[in-house]
């Protein structure tokens, strides 16, 4: 990703992180590029906390938590 293409996705967010909707400027760290690892495509610009937590759940032990979040309490 360019400079110019990072700016423009950042101008089209409004300058905020797609999941939580932090802006920029509250954050010590520039949004980080979010891509999906099997293909490359990219995201979207995630703040450093959503971006982790995002790759994360997409392990196998993040998938385990969501399956149990998701029973219903017996």
């Amino acid at each position: 990703m360019t400079v110019e293409q990072y700016d423009a996705m950042l101008m089209a967010q409004g300058g905020c992180c797609l999941i939580c909707g932090r802006h920029q400027l509250e954050l010590r760290e520039r949004l980080n590029v979010d891509r999906d690892h099997a293909t490359e495509k990219v995201r979207g610009l995630l703040c450093r906390w959503c971006n982790v937590q995002l790759g994360w759940l997409e392990s196998p032990n993040g998938q385990a938590a969501l399956a149990y979040l998701q029973k219903e309490v017996a």
